[in-house]
C-alpha cells in the first residue's frame, strides 16, 4: 500500500503540472457507445459533453495513460457531465501509466462514473485516478482495484443490489469517502485507505458492511458514522492487527 500511494502521489504532482487550464484539443464525446470501442493514450484526451451511455452489449475499453475529461453539461450543469455504464467499461491502467478521468476545467467538479445494472464481467477501475466526480454502484458489481478517488462530495457509494470488489485503494480529499446505501453483504471491502475526507464511511447498517484490512482514520469529523442514527459509531482498532477496523452497528 505504501508504494502505491509513493506512485500516486508523484503521478498527480506530474499531472498537476502539466494539465492545461482548458481543454483545448481532443475528441468531444456525446451521445451513446453502442458497440465496442478501444481508447488511447494517443488520442486523448477524450471529451466527455453531457451524458455518455455505455449501452447493454458494449464494452468501452480504456488503455494504459488514456485521458477522459468532463465538461459542464448543457443541461444540468451542476451535476456536471457523466459516464453511465449499462454495458461494460474496463479502464485498465498500471502503475506505470494510469487512467485519468478528470473535469475539463482542472478544480471544477462534475458527474459520476455511474455503473447501472452493468456487465460485471467486463465493469473494471484499475490503477485509475478519479478526480472531481464519484463512482456509483447501482444493481452493479465492478472491480475498482488500485485506484485514487479525490476531490468529490461523495467518492464512491455502493446502491442496492450491488457486491463490488473495492480492494487496495486510496480514497482522501472528498466530503464523503465511501457510502453503502444498502447493506453490504457479499461485497470484498479490503486493503483500502480511506484518510483525510470530512466523513470516511457512511452506512445505514454497519453489521452488514463486510470490511477487512482496511485503514480508516484522519478523517476530520468522523471516520465511521451512520446516517440513520445521526451519530458517530465507535470503532475498534485491534492492536493485534492494526490495519484492520471493525464496524460495529451503533446503539
Amino acid at each position: 500500500m505504501k508504494n502505491f500511494n509513493q506512485i500516486i502521489l508523484a503521478l498527480l504532482g506530474i499531472f498537476a503540472l502539466t494539465a492545461p487550464v482548458l481543454v483545448e484539443a481532443g475528441q468531444t464525446v456525446q451521445g451513446n457507445i453502442v458497440s465496442n470501442t478501444v481508447w488511447t493514450a494517443e488520442q486523448s484526451p477524450y471529451i466527455i459533453q453531457g451524458k455518455v451511455v455505455i449501452e447493454k452489449g458494449a464494452t468501452l475499453t480504456l488503455l494504459p495513460g488514456t485521458r477522459v475529461y468532463f465538461a459542464a453539461a448543457p443541461v444540468e450543469p451542476a451535476e456536471g457531465s457523466s459516464l453511465v455504464v449499462q454495458g461494460g467499461l474496463e479502464a485498465l491502467g498500471t502503475q506505470a501509466r494510469f487512467v485519468f478521468f478528470s473535469p475539463a476545467v482542472p478544480g471544477d467538479s462534475w458527474g459520476q462514473i455511474y455503473f447501472q445494472e452493468s456487465d460485471a464481467d467486463h465493469s473494471a477501475l484499475k490503477n485509475c485516478v478519479v478526480t472531481g466526480g464519484r463512482v456509483v454502484c447501482n444493481g452493479s458489481s465492478p472491480s475498482i482495484e488500485q485506484c485514487f478517488l479525490t476531490g468529490s462530495k461523495n467518492a464512491l457509494v455502493v446502491g442496492p443490489g450491488s457486491t463490488p470488489r473495492i480492494v487496495g485503494n486510496r480514497i482522501s480529499g472528498n466530503t464523503i469517502g465511501l457510502t453503502f446505501m444498502d447493506g453490504a453483504a457479499g461485497s470484498v471491502v479490503a486493503d483500502n485507505l480511506i484518510s483525510d475526507n470530512v466523513y470516511g464511511v457512511c452506512a445505514p447498517n454497519f453489521g452488514e458492511a463486510r470490511m477487512a484490512a482496511n485503514r480508516v482514520s484522519g478523517n476530520h469529523l468522523s471516520d465511521l458514522l451512520n446516517p440513520e442514527a445521526q451519530i458517530q459509531t465507535v470503532s475498534v482498532q485491534p492492536a493485534s492487527d492494526p490495519g484492520v477496523i471493525q464496524l460495529a452497528s451503533a446503539q
